[in-house]
């Protein structure tokens, strides 16, 4: 066991007469008020359930009096840390390479399992490979829209998935009037002869979600999981246009128009 130095606490609870606490940092741990960690085979993803912190002490008192046990054994057969160095050493090695021989999805799933999602993929996130692919220059927009979005906001982010991706996404607002844009607004693709295709899959969430909530997705998915079915709208149809990503169904009250608005 090792004991803890930073991390924000961030709840506790009594489990067996011990106080134990919880500790974010990437994932959430369990600290007894030793110091020691109580999670170190897996840290939790998300905030633990009183059952599942109880159920953890309980692996790691388990555990710990295993180790105290072959400890002890060892110690009375003679055997030294030296002694056990290679050993440790090819087991390790041995992992690591079964790991890696598992290709992409066995690398990722061992990564999930000894950082959970949160930490796993902030390890693929760091992981800048020699030539990324456009998607891999998006993965920090994650949550960008969480608190909400304008006309510019639109331009910049969808501008920067359209031009990543080759896909053309655009927001589709209720009005345009002397204040701008407001009202209800939706993102579609629109494809190349004008039509607005329904906007499905992860992107939608992977924008628009809390980034601290699980549930929001890691990452947003291929390009073409994003188009949905085509809506019977076309860009014709709309009443004003930025030039960029941004369209309304309709001007306000008197219409508004770009040479109005230039005037």
């Amino acid at each position: 066991m090792s004991a803890t130095s930073s991390g924000e606490i961030v709840g506790e609870c009594i489990i067996g007469g011990r106080r134990v606490q919880v500790q974010k940092t990437i994932h959430y741990n369990l600290v007894d008020d030793t110091g020691d960690v109580l999670t170190t085979e897996q840290p939790f993803s998300t905030y633990p359930s009183e059952s599942e912190m109880e159920a953890a002490s309980v692996r790691r008192l388990h555990h710990a009096a295993t180790v105290d046990t072959f400890t002890t054994w060892a110690e009375r057969a003679g055997i030294t840390p030296e002694d056990l160095d290679m050993t440790i050493h090819d087991l390790f090695s041995e992992r690591a390479s079964n790991v890696n021989n598992e290709g992409l999805s066995g690398q990722i799933e061992y990564m999930i399992e000894s950082c959970g999602e949160v930490g796993a993929r902030e390890l693929l996130v760091d992981c800048a490979p020699e030539a990324p692919s456009p998607l891999y220059a998006l993965s920090e927009l994650r949550g960008h829209m969480a608190d909400g979005y304008d006309d510019d906001a639109v331009n910049s982010i969808l501008g920067q998935i359209s031009e990543a991706t080759k896909r053309r996404l655009v927001c589709v607002w209720d009005k345009f009037d002397e204040w701008g844009v407001g009202g209800n607004s939706q993102f579609y693709i629109e494809a190349e002869d004008g039509q607005l295709l329904e906007l499905v899959g992860n992107l939608w969430p992977w924008l628009n979600g809390d980034r601290d909530d699980p549930g929001t997705p890691h990452f947003p998915g291929t390009p073409a999981s994003w188009v949905g079915s085509p809506t019977g709208m076309t860009t014709g149809d709309l009443s004003w246009d930025d030039g960029f990503h941004n369209y309304a169904v309709r001007g306000g009250d008197e219409q508004y128009t770009e040479e109005k608005l230039a005037e």
